[in-house]
């Protein structure tokens, strides 16, 4: 789940599914399309089922949350109206969480047989719920202090443990492992917790990194990315306390992985010298090596698309994210797609030489 932050409005929509890229071997991708003026939308999550939730923006500028499945739309009402929504995750039971604004920010549930919000999550003079799993243990911050919310609606101020800084928690899975980050002086670094183990840290590839954790898988593998003291940033990924730098495509400058799935696949992005408009939505496979998800486009596809990046991937390996679509007019909008990849990635090692993909290195 990437934590780009979201804010949004409800509203009567369509959106339409639009299947291509039929040849053998390619990766079929559908664009999430919102009717009457949108200005763009944005897929953040996607369940076991293919179910998505995220965001759309209409042309007033607010946004909207949904819960979207095989071309059909729910708009998830805010708290208030008018009022901003924003779907940061769904479970496989099709609920989900994130934020509404009353105008301050809360964290709030849209359960699966209601396309309106429950009451807030975690109370607080602002929240905001970023993940969920399948047991609905539900995590996120309030008053910019992590947090984890029990079956038993029961909170843990996972914060706590780092006094008065600035912490978050970003994913949960249903071993209910949590991680998140915390502010340290200029830098951001990032932690496991579990109820049994409590707080442990994820290090960097060196003392002096920014470390910013993603997501997580149900074996525990976590994904994310580092910043180094030159500004460069690195997909990286952590099997317990070992950090795995990522492979790269030919011409990075950059890549951060935002989502993993439990066979180990994981997506994200990467900055390319060659990319249109520097970013290049990017697929790591277990092995560590990376694919542009362009390459795996029918030529038809690949002149619609420039895929900017991936935000997660399911474990029938149906990838979400974000890109560039050209109309028929030539005009270009942003659009959230839906691409199911082949499994290994037809041509994956021809594309991986193509592209100059280093393999990963161990510290």
């Amino acid at each position: 789940m990437s934590l780009r932050i979201r804010i949004g409005i409800a509203a009567a929509v369509v959106i339409l599914l639009s299947p291509s890229g039929a040849e053998a071997g390619t990766a079929q991708i559908s664009r999430i399309e919102i009717i009457a003026g949108n200005i763009q939308t944005r897929a953040v999550d996607i369940n076991a089922h293919g179910q998505v939730t995220g965001y759309f923006t209409d042309s007033l500028g607010f946004n909207s949350a949904f819960r979207w499945h095989e071309g059909s739309a729910e708009i998830l009402s805010p708290l208030v109206m008018p009022g901003n929504a924003v779907g940061e995750a769904i479970n496989d039971s099709g609920d989900v969480v994130g934020l509404s604004t009353t105008p301050s920010p809360q964290g709030v549930l849209w359960e699966a047989s209601n396309s309106k919000p429950g009451s807030l999550l975690v109370g607080g003079n602002s929240s905001w719920a970023f993940d969920l799993n399948s047991q609905g243990e539900i995590v996120g911050s309030r008053n910019s202090q992590a947090i984890f919310r029990g079956v038993d609606q029961n909170v843990v101020n996972i914060g706590a443990a780092f006094g008065s800084a600035v912490s978050l928690s970003v994913a949960i899975n249903d071993s209910s492992l949590v991680v998140g980050r915390r502010v340290l002086g200029i830098t951001t670094q990032s932690f496991r917790w579990s109820q049994t183990s409590g707080v442990e840290s994820l290090s960097g590839l060196s003392e002096k990194d920014s470390v910013f954790a993603e997501d997580l898988n149900d074996s525990g593998t976590i994904v994310g990315w580092v910043r180094r003291e030159d500004e460069s940033t690195h997909a990286v990924s952590w099997e317990g306390s070992r950090i795995q730098l990522l492979g790269e495509l030919a011409g990075s400058f950059g890549s951060e992985a935002y989502g993993v799935n439990s066979d180990g696949w994981i997506v994200g992005t990467t900055k390319t010298t060659s990319s249109s408009g520097g970013d290049e939505a990017t697929l790591w496979m277990p092995s560590g090596s990376a694919v542009a998800l362009h390459t795996l486009l029918s030529p038809e596809d690949a002149s619609r698309w420039t895929l900017l990046a991936a935000t997660n991937i399911n474990d029938a390996g149906i990838v979400i994210g974000d890109g560039f679509y050209r109309l028929d007019d030539g005009s270009m909008v942003v659009r959230g797609f839906i691409m199911s990849i082949p499994s290994p990635p037809a041509g994956a090692l021809v594309l991986i030489g193509l592209f100059g993909s280093r393999q990963i290195r161990r510290r």
